[in-house]
């Protein structure tokens, strides 16, 4: 199921003659900025607080899919999380379309240490123009990811390391990381940042209707990728293969103390439903709706 979905993303962003670094930075619909997640100071002030809040930024942007995606008019909205370690060093959460204002805006913040490349085995396209921009900084990636392996990155430069409770990222007091287990192979890792009570996630849940911004791709991600009709992926039903081990993962991150929650291609959980605590849009829209929904994904129509 994972190649399968992997393949058809692929078949749609991988359009014939153009490298990946070249796409993803030509297919951007808008310049990507560094701004806080809870206000504060901007890096473009050169006035950066250290506070628990103000050591959190995000970069959103949205880019335009290439191959057959250009006849759907497919964009995807992206969003990395990028902290200030208490060292002064940088700590990016997933690695999206890097480019010159995005490298101007973080050198500004601080030295890129720590790049969570690919916090599972479906992330990481962007992956390679991180390592090249930032050789001196460990770059992880989810156990098993295919670009473990591929020859040609070793050329890329950068420390390669492999995403393990038992090898933590940073120290606990900074960020706790969670394994999220029984989800196939999709072996996700997510980031809790006490501070701030903010929990960071990549896929471990979003919102559909959030992350695929044009109709058409909408309607072909809703109908046809079988998306619920309330916005969650239906599809991470069929990946998991340990229910019970997932639903544990899924209790322990609920006894973590996060009042906030961030996604990969959704934004904030506030943004997509206000009225919503953090802990009940996860489990809602991660188990409920999901794994212990007895909704087939059949067009959509029952959840």
């Amino acid at each position: 199921m994972v190649k399968m979905i992997k393949c058809f993303f692929s078949f749609m962003t991988v359009p014939n003659g153009a490298t990946k670094k070249d796409r993803a930075v030509a297919m951007l619909v808008a310049e990507p900025t560094l701004r806080p997640i809870f206000g504060g100071a901007s890096p473009n002030t050169g006035e950066v607080d250290q506070g628990p809040t103000e050591s959190l930024y995000r970069i959103d942007c949205k880019f335009r899919i290439g191959g057959i995606g250009r006849l759907l008019n497919a964009m995807v909205s992206y969003t990395v999380v990028v902290y200030k370690q208490k060292d002064g060093g940088l700590f990016v959460y997933n690695t999206g379309p890097l480019t010159e204002n995005v490298k101007e805006q973080l050198a500004k913040l601080g030295e890129v240490k720590n790049v969570i490349a690919s916090p599972n085995k479906f992330h990481g396209l962007f992956s390679p123009m991180w390592r090249r921009a930032y050789p001196e900084a460990t770059h992880w990636f989810a156990a098993g990811h295919e670009r473990l392996t591929e020859p040609a990155l070793e050329q890329l430069g950068g420390t390669v390391a492999v995403l393990d409770e038992g090898n933590p990222v940073l120290p606990i007091d900074e960020m706790q990381q969670v394994f999220i287990k029984g989800d196939g192979d999709v072996g996700e890792t997510i980031f809790f940042h006490e501070g701030s009570k903010l929990l960071i996630v990549s896929d471990l849940c979003y919102d559909y209707k959030t992350m695929a911004s044009s109709c058409l791709f909408g309607f072909v991600v809703k109908y046809v990728f079988c998306a619920s009709c309330r916005g969650s992926p239906i599809y991470r039903k069929w990946l998991v293969t340990n229910r019970e081990a997932m639903r544990e993962s899924l209790l322990r991150v609920r006894a973590l103390d996060f009042q906030h929650l961030i996604m990969c291609h959704s934004g904030t959980a506030e943004e997509v439903q206000p009225q919503m605590d953090a802990k009940q849009f996860l489990w809602d829209y991660t188990w409920r709706r999901n794994v212990a929904s007895t909704c087939p994904g059949c067009l959509g129509y029952v959840c």
